[in-house]
């Protein structure tokens, strides 16, 4: 026996129709619960999906910016005293090829 079919012998069974109609006023009520229930569960896991999505990417620009910030400051250094060039040209070209990503 279904669920709807077990609704329809219990509302058929309360012979007070006051009581047959409480109980269905009950039953469409809870169904309107679990309906928004669902929608909802459904938004948050769209609106978690999305927040996970935009995360990940700030995450990823984050590190990019703290590995340019580390590169300017050896290039900085590197117009102080002169040494190290072509290490630090070879770092930069690899951080401009990930960026382009």
């Amino acid at each position: 026996m279904t669920k709807d079919e077990m609704k329809i012998k219990i509302s058929m069974a309360l012979k007070d129709p006051i009581l047959q109609q409480g109980f269905e006023i009950i039953c469409k009520e809870n169904a309107e619960l679990k309906e928004k229930r669902e929608k909802d569960l459904q938004v948050s896991y769209e609106n978690g999906y999305e927040q996970s999505l935009k995360d990940n990417a700030n995450s990823h620009i984050l590190g990019q910016l703290a590995q340019a910030k580390v590169l300017l400051r050896a290039w900085y250094q590197y117009c102080i005293n002169t040494k190290g060039r072509t290490l630090l040209q070879s770092e930069t070209a690899q951080f401009l090829n990930d960026i382009k990503e």
